[in-house]
């Protein structure tokens, strides 16, 4: 249970900690000396991913998986004059996806969560105190929401292979049809009356009770990844049952994460996923060519959302 509770609250740092693209840069050099040396002591994420480039990759190494999966940058498409940047996703079952991005919009995005991350990084506790960690209560969160429409407005098109064939998802028009449901906090309220989630960490303590327990530290530290030295900084969380480990790193193109540890304190047994290399050209299109069908999906997207309005209309008591 606690391994699991480790995973969730690993997952919330990394949600938080997307770093910024540095502003006014191509694909910079992976070399150790870019800049990305924090200072000794900090408590706040100062790094800089370099900006997202044709070629860039980087592959992860879960412990528990035998293949790694990989994300890279593999084309550039101009979609409704934006110039576009196509991201692709090789999980390590094979499978194959990719992702149309706005990079300005998505490093807007991200720097959001930078400042999130820094937010609570400050005063975890806090942060927690004022803001529920509760998965579900998220929903009902205005300035969460408004991140996660913001961060939907970077996606444009989403590929991949279905039956031998390329099949992709037009999604650019989602956020505009979202974006007056989740405003609409009494409909969220009611909609997400159902859904409420009573996370648990040891003892039956709440998952609040969990993360005041918690001792954050974060420091500069080094790294290798792929045979190349990285510098970066790492995040401890420390509790009595374990420790998560995040270092992220300013070096790595696309995303920043060098590795995620997470150590059980009574059996000593870690897992982890680790960056097992990276590099600045080199990227393969794995799905290249035209999609033989374009699916929009504001439309289907509208229509579920009417039908949810209706039954929360239907489920009002009567007087």
């Amino acid at each position: 249970m606690f391994r699991l509770l480790l995973v969730l609250l690993a997952g919330i740092a990394l949600a938080v900690s997307g770093c910024a693209q540095k502003p006014g840069e191509g694909g910079a050099n992976p070399d150790s000396t870019s800049g990305n040396q924090p200072a000794q002591q900090t408590n706040e994420i100062t790094l800089h991913n370099p900006a997202l480039a044709v070629g860039q990759w980087v592959s992860f190494k879960v412990d528990t998986l035998a293949d790694a999966a990989k994300l890279s940058v593999v084309g550039e498409e101009q979609f409704q004059g934006t110039s576009c940047l196509w991201l692709q996703l090789e999980t390590a079952d094979g499978m194959v996806a990719q992702v149309l991005v706005d990079p300005q919009v998505l490093a807007s995005s991200m720097e959001q969560y930078r400042a999130t991350a820094n937010q609570v990084l400050a005063d975890p506790h806090a942060y927690f105190a004022t803001h529920n960690p509760n998965p579900s209560q998220l929903m009902n969160d205005p300035e969460s929401m408004q991140k996660f429409i913001d961060f939907l407005r970077a996606v444009k098109v989403i590929k991949f292979m279905q039956n031998n064939a390329i099949v992709a998802y037009d999604i650019s028009g989602v956020p505009d049809v979202l974006q007056p449901m989740l405003s609409d906090t009494a409909f969220m309220r009611q909609l997400t009356s159902g859904m409420t989630m009573q996370m648990q960490g040891p003892g039956g303590d709440s998952l609040q009770a969990m993360l005041d327990q918690f001792q954050y530290a974060m420091a500069a530290g080094q790294g290798t990844v792929g045979g190349t030295a990285v510098n970066g900084q790492v995040l401890t969380m420390t509790h009595p049952k374990g420790t998560v480990e995040v270092m992220l790193s300013g070096d790595l193109p696309i995303v920043p994460l060098v590795y995620v540890r997470i150590t059980d304190a009574e059996t000593g047994e870690t897992h982890s996923v680790e960056a097992s290399g990276f590099g600045m050209e080199g990227a393969e299109n794995k799905l290249s060519g035209p999609p033989v069908q374009t699916v929009d999906m504001a439309p289907m997207v509208q229509m579920m959302i009417q039908q949810a309005r209706s039954q929360a209309v239907q489920q009002q008591p009567t007087h």
